[in-house]
């Protein structure tokens, strides 16, 4: 025999909880997974069916031809190339060096007096008025960072003499530490 409470009242039935696992949120559960199956068909439908395509339009002219910046060709006058150059190396008294190839070459090598290097904090001069720019004629090196280097030599790697070859130029320098480097980008102007 169960006692009913003395106040007189009975006790009511329980409420089944989410995370009891009673019927109720077992209904919710497969419910909720039904919803959720129907909005991913709906929206796969969305994109799957497309809509009603239109006519096709004319054809319009052609365009003129794309530049052909291969090493099949040669830089226009007007024309620049940028990259970037790095040289690492170490031990007082060696070289450190590193030697650059433009991926479209020049009509012509140039001459030395036609190539300027720019240390880190130097002044930029009118044939090298900054970092992505060169007059016509020139190559400029535009060195960002150094550390444990002096001077600097930019030369022809086909001839060793100084100026840039049409293929590109090799710079060097002489390590004055342990643990040398410079760094930094090049632009040159097609002659």
């Amino acid at each position: 025999m169960q006692q009913q409470p003395s106040s007189g009242t009975q006790t009511p039935p329980p409420v089944p909880s989410a995370l009891g696992g009673g019927s109720g949120s077992k209904l919710g559960t497969t419910l909720g997974a039904i919803a959720l199956v129907i909005a991913i068909v709906a929206l796969a439908v969305s994109f799957v069916v497309p809509g009603p395509t239109g006519s096709t339009g004319a054809i319009g002219s052609r365009g003129p031809s794309g530049g052909n910046f291969t090493v099949n060709t040669t830089l226009l006058p007007g024309q620049n190339e940028s990259g970037e150059y790095s040289a690492w190396g170490g031990g007082i008294g060696s070289y450190l060096a590193s030697t650059v190839n433009y991926r479209v070459p020049l009509g012509a090598d140039l001459p030395a007096g036609n190539v300027t290097f720019i240390a880190e904090g130097g002044s930029y001069t009118t044939g090298c008025p900054g970092p992505g720019y060169a007059h016509t004629g020139q190559l400029c090196v535009y060195e960002a960072q150094d550390g444990g280097r002096s001077g600097s030599r930019i030369f022809n790697p086909t001839t060793g003499l100084n100026g840039a070859s049409q293929w590109g130029f090799s710079i060097w320098f002489t390590a004055t530490a342990a643990s040398s480097w410079s760094y930094g980008s090049w632009t040159v102007g097609a002659p």
